[in-house]
């Protein structure tokens, strides 16, 4: 399969599986996601690694090496697959916070929309809202 029709699929499969986090979210529903969803981008980017393992040039070590790797095709796809795998990942931990301590839509649907769409900033915006009013929500989880 050409890596543009994978990385229609994985987007795709990662919007379902932020469509199905954010629709009536419950814990079993978080659990079930992290077991198939992020499971399923992570079996998805490990094959893109192992079957094009040293087919790039290019490296970790420099910002050019990594520019040089990300001009390949394949590394450019595994790399965004290993975005959608590692936000998704994060998605379900706020979301389960969110649940746990019976957080507001309007709190939880921007939060989790910049999560998916900048990740580490919707995380920076779920840990300002911990810190300073998620604290307050839900009983016996709210001490961690």
């Amino acid at each position: 399969m050409e890596p543009g029709m994978i990385f229609k699929i994985a987007n795709v499969y990662a919007v379902l599986c932020w469509l199905a986090l954010v629709i009536r979210p419950t814990m079993a529903r978080i659990e079930l996601l992290r077991r198939f969803g992020v499971l399923g981008l992570a079996l998805l980017y490990s094959a893109i690694l192992i079957g094009t393992w040293g087919e790039a040039e290019g490296g970790f070590s420099t910002l050019a090496e990594v520019m040089k790797l990300f001009t390949y095709e394949w590394s450019a796809l595994g790399g965004w697959v290993h975005y959608l795998a590692f936000d998704l990942f994060v998605g379900l931990s706020v979301q389960a916070r969110f649940v746990e301590r019976s957080a507001s839509q309007f709190i939880r649907i921007p939060v989790l929309f910049f999560t998916f769409m900048v990740g580490p900033f919707g995380y920076l915006l779920f840990t300002i809202w911990n810190i300073t009013l998620g604290r307050n929500k839900g009983s016996d989880s709210a001490k961690g």
